[in-house]
């Protein structure tokens, strides 16, 4: 049989986004549910005016899941950090990407008060009362913590893409072979 080859990327979309691989089997904790407590059980009772069996089984398996998307999911879970997990799985469900803000400057703004107002020069005072000078009347927007939060998740982002990748090209897959991420490393840099 002749494998497609793919990009990570395109492969983890397909994963968690089609196959919705972190939502099927007894690994995700998806299936039949249980009451909770007590009180959800009467709650039911009350509801549906009779008792459903909700225990959950442990081999439960959801019907279709390419074995693919699953050894994907494995190696996600076996090779990311929590955090990094996170990050792949959301932006794998979204389809999309993390926002790098590519060509985003500062720009200074003027403040504004309550009433959307633009607000007028003060003096600020210590608890002496002495004068210390003039209140800010302008912020910078987008921040730089902002700019730089969202950079490092660009980075966080891409790098679990490479490990991921990697962990891949040594595993046997059936249908598909992995190529390494096609998002670049710093788009913000060209």
């Amino acid at each position: 049989m002749v494998k497609t080859k793919i990009d990570v990327e395109v492969l983890l979309q397909w994963a968690y986004g089609a196959q919705r691989v972190d939502r099927v089997g007894a690994r995700a904790g998806v299936g039949p549910r249980g009451y909770g407590n007590a009180f959800g059980m009467i709650q039911q009772l009350e509801v549906l005016g009779c008792a459903v069996d909700c225990s959950r089984t442990g081999d439960w398996v959801g019907p279709g899941v390419h074995p693919d998307a699953e050894a994907l999911h494995d190696a996600v879970v076996r090779v990311l950090t929590p955090g990094a997990r996170q990050l792949v799985i959301a932006h794998a469900v979204a389809a999309d990407r993390p926002d790098a803000m590519v060509g985003v400057t500062p720009r200074l703004v003027r403040t504004v008060n309550r009433k959307g107002k633009p607000e007028k020069p003060k003096r600020r005072y210590d608890i002496h009362r002495n004068a210390k000078g003039w209140r800010v009347l302008h912020r910078l927007v987008p921040a730089w913590s902002e700019i730089v939060y969202a950079r490092a998740q660009w980075t966080v982002w891409r790098a679990a893409l490479g490990r991921v990748a990697d962990e891949m090209a040594k595993t046997a897959l059936t249908d598909h072979v992995v190529s390494g991420p096609c998002a670049p490393l710093s788009p913000w840099k060209y």
